[in-house]
């Protein structure tokens, strides 16, 4: 902590001399704030003009100011600009009044103070140079306007999380990219002061080491003077190529005998660039477009009957370069022994045909072990003389497809598998929501279900009210102060085939409501986490896409409804307002763009890579330092909307780390 101390007494210190050099420079001159008496130049000043043309092109602003953020905890910020040379005079200006003024030594050079109390005036800033010609007026430059806002939390945030560096030759880069100018950034590790990192513009950058590995690192970027104006990145972690590996290897699999695919998993213990099958030492495949699943972090490919019998590894790739990956062991994909068989395949569990009747198969050969897999994966284990399974327990699995795979050797691939049963698990298909009624009204609530009941039942606070007419799909529901409703429905006449539908509420308000309306796959949420279809004015609420998150881009609906991520912008889930009127909500699929291979998208320099550098360009870009040409800018942006902005930041940021790539050869076409 004394450490980071020192930094912070360091910062305030120069905020203070540059707040103590503008007010002298201000009083000791006492300069008139007249603009008029302003333009006339200091007789006293000599300076012999050589060549005019030339000192006219060296003259005026070489970096623009930008607009201010303020910290929100301090309400100051700092101006940014740089000239092309050091004029004589520079003015503030306030809605076209000079409000600060600055002479000869005391000008500075590139940053000066601001404050909220500017909040909604336009600003400039204008410079003064000698006369070029003997008498003439003095050379004048105005800036272009610029405005300083009051700062909130949206306003400070991290643009670009940094992505694991993998160490070459002991030394590695880390990179982050923030939404405003940071005044001073630090390195943390498990908490703990580490160094001062340098800031170029919006982005931070650390210089990494082998000191580095194996700790959590982040960044901590400040945005004004106090300790706790700062905001911190996600944990990062610095990699040695020798630690790079497969936290899952790839395991040997048996092709089915009815000819079907086999699914292999695996996972990298870093998140790859890239990931490339290899049979038999050549490349197969290479994808960027990957995800892990959600619980297991898990990652699968599927081999089919023509890779059978060679050797395959899976290549990961952490860095760009030809050699920057590690492989899998060596796995084998091996055709169905035909020395062992089902005798019997097992059905199809579905609960409208199949009702309470057991899971049943049977095989020619004594198992030493008996498994069901979906998608090439053992979810549950039968007994290994057991040949039918409860139809009440296997009604708890996930509805999918499914394989019973049966042992005859302890061996990894001896095994056989039977074909493919489709197992739908009972279910609301359209499960109740609630939402309000005025206080003296009713509200109708509806549901459907993947089976006809044998019994329906109303539930409050987890005790049943009344049994409903079991064909009934609609109830009306007053505001009767009860909470918790649940609607129970029995797909047999036995207890255990209970089915809960997700708790929802039905409250009387005096406050104006309005409806909501969705897409198939939309959920929305209020701030207690329960699905509703209506809300009063004002409410907040999550809007939730169920689907793929892989094909969500946003939602749409009124113009006069502002989406915010609630999370990262490439999450399905967004937060908005409720306005004064019912709400419509759609979904906006991802589509890639053309196929004509000019340019990939997401490359804004053109190097033929997507890294930090990237980030780095668009960033500047985004902020006027230094704008893209026109090609570029269609390379830059990567969301296609039309404007380069954060969200082209988060989307490459994303696409660096492979939490969701940019789909692979998706170039642009210049003009």
């Amino acid at each position: 902590m004394d450490a980071h101390r020192k930094y912070v007494i360091k910062t305030m210190a120069f905020v203070m001399a540059i707040t103590v050099v503008s007010s002298t420079a201000c009083g000791a001159q006492n300069i008139s704030r007249s603009a008029d008496a302003a333009v006339q130049p200091d007789k006293t000043l000599a300076q012999t003009i050589n060549e005019g043309e030339q000192t006219q092109l060296n003259r005026g602003f070489a970096i623009q100011p930008q607009d201010v953020v303020c910290s929100p905890s301090n309400g100051h910020g700092y101006l940014d600009y740089a000239f092309k040379s050091m004029p004589y005079r520079m003015e503030l200006l306030v809605d076209g009044k000079v409000y600060l003024e600055w002479e000869d030594e005391n000008i500075p050079k590139n940053r000066i103070s601001v404050y909220d109390e500017f909040d909604g005036k336009e600003l400039m800033l204008r410079i003064y140079y000698v006369q070029i010609e003997e008498g003439g007026m003095p050379d004048v430059y105005e800036s272009v306007p610029f405005h300083v806002s009051k700062g909130s939390a949206d306003d400070l945030k991290i643009l670009a999380q940094p992505v694991d560096p993998v160490l070459s030759n002991g030394v590695g880069l880390a990179t982050c990219a923030v939404s405003f100018t940071p005044v001073q950034a630090l390195l943390y590790a498990d908490g703990e002061f580490l160094r001062e990192l340098t800031v170029s513009g919006d982005i931070v950058n650390a210089d990494v080491t082998s000191e580095d590995t194996y700790k959590n690192l982040t960044f901590r970027i400040f945005y004004g003077e106090e300790k706790t104006d700062y905001v911190e990145s996600e944990p990062f972690r610095v990699y040695s190529p020798e630690d790079l590996s497969f936290y899952l290897q790839p395991n040997s699999a048996v092709l089915p005998g009815d000819g079907d695919v086999v699914y292999v998993s695996f996972a990298p213990a870093f998140e790859p660039l890239k990931i490339q099958k290899v049979q038999d030492g050549k490349v197969t495949y290479t994808t960027s477009e990957f995800h892990r699943e959600s619980n297991s972090g898990n990652m699968t490919f599927t081999y089919g009957a023509h890779e059978a019998g060679t050797d395959h590894v899976i290549r990961a790739f952490y860095g760009t370069g030809e050699k920057d990956y590690v492989d899998s062991d060596k796995f084998v994909i091996v055709k169905t022994d035909e020395g062992h068989h089902f005798t019997k395949q097992p059905q199809d569990m579905e609960v409208s045909a199949n009702g309470s009747k057991p899971l049943s198969w049977d095989v020619d050969f004594e198992p030493v072990r008996q498994v069901a897999v979906r998608n090439g994966k053992e979810l549950t284990s039968f007994n290994e003389k057991e040949r039918e399974f409860d139809a009440y327990d296997w009604y708890m699995m996930p509805s999918g497809r499914y394989r019973i795979r049966s042992y005859y050797g302890k061996g990894t691939t001896d095994y056989v598998e039977s074909n493919i049963f489709t197992a739908i698990r009972p279910e609301f298909t359209v499960s109740p929501v609630g939402g309000y009624c005025t206080v003296t009204g009713t509200r109708d609530v509806s549901w459907q279900l993947n089976f006809a009941p044998a019994k329906l039942e109303l539930w409050a606070e987890n005790e049943c009210l009344e049994e409903l007419p079991k064909n009934e799909k609609t109830h009306t529901f007053s505001a009767s102060g009860l909470e918790g409703f649940q609607i129970v429905a029995y797909f047999d006449d036995n207890e255990r085939s209970a089915i809960f539908s997700p708790i929802f509420n039905v409250t009387g308000t005096e406050l104006p409501f309005h409806e909501i309306s969705c897409d198939n796959e939309v959920k929305v949420y209020n701030e207690q986490g329960q699905p509703v279809s209506n809300a009063t004015e004002g409410q907040r609420l999550t809007a939730m896409f169920t689907g793929d998150p892989i094909a969500f881009k946003d939602f749409k609906a009124e113009d006069d409804i502002i989406f915010t991520p609630e999370g990262a912008p490439d999450m399905p889930s967004r937060v908005f307002t409720m306005p004064t009127h019912d709400v419509n909500l759609q979904v906006v699929y991802y589509t890639g763009p053309n196929n004509d291979p000019q340019y990939t998208l997401g490359d804004a320099n053109g190097d033929g890579d997507i890294n930090v550098t990237d980030i780095a360009v668009v960033a500047a870009h985004i902020k006027g330092i230094k704008a893209l040409g026109d090609e570029a800018q269609q390379r830059a942006d990567v969301d296609k909307s039309g404007e380069i902005n954060v969200t082209d930041i988060s989307i490459l940021a994303s696409h660096i780390k492979g939490i969701k790539p940019i789909p692979i050869d998706t170039p642009v076409t210049p003009g």
